[in-house]
């Protein structure tokens, strides 16, 4: 369960980076 919130925070991370 902590793998995937993690990989989902990462994920927005990543977004925000972009953006």
């Amino acid at each position: 369960m902590v793998a995937c919130y993690s990989s989902i925070f990462s994920l927005l991370v990543f977004l925000l980076c972009f953006f």
